[in-house]
């Protein structure tokens, strides 16, 4: 097992990245494009949507998804304001990612009700629906991500 310590991968003025994460916090987008790494190092991006909670993001995905699965391997992401097609309207920005503790997943539930109502509750209707109708997947369930700037402690 690897243990996963994150420092801040520089990419460019680390000034005009603080910018640019406060804007995203602060701007009222649906969407970041999330880039997570494969094993061969090959970035993959994904559209999701997000809530901000504090000074970090959270987003959600199924727990058996790709991008769930490159984070745990690869906690070191990068992001940036997107459409919900992926087509990236901002600089990318680079961050980390970890998955969220289940004791708080009924918290983080309610920021994404509050942000995306109907929506939100008509997609999660429908992933415990295939949920319930996988055999093969008795673990599958909704997850949530919280997204740092400043990276987490080892145990945290």
């Amino acid at each position: 097992m690897r243990l996963h310590v994150w420092e801040p991968v520089i990419m460019g003025n680390l000034e005009q990245d603080q910018q640019v994460w406060e804007q995203l916090r602060k701007n009222k987008a649906k969407y970041i494009s999330l880039g997570t790494r494969k094993h061969d190092g090959a970035v993959v991006r994904t559209p999701v949507w997000f809530v901000v909670d504090g000074s970090d993001l959270i987003i959600t995905t199924e727990s058996t998804s790709g991008k769930a699965k490159r984070i745990r391997n690869y906690p070191e992401i990068d992001l940036a304001e997107c459409n919900m097609r992926g087509r990236i309207g901002g600089e990318l920005i680079t961050a980390a990612a970890q998955v969220m503790p289940t004791s708080v997943y009924a918290d983080c539930e309610k920021l994404f009700i509050k942000k995306f109502k109907l929506m939100y509750k008509l997609m999660t209707m429908r992933g415990k629906k295939n949920d319930r109708n996988n055999p093969d997947n008795p673990d599958g369930g909704r997850i949530f991500i919280r997204i740092s700037r400043t990276g987490f402690a080892p145990n945290e």
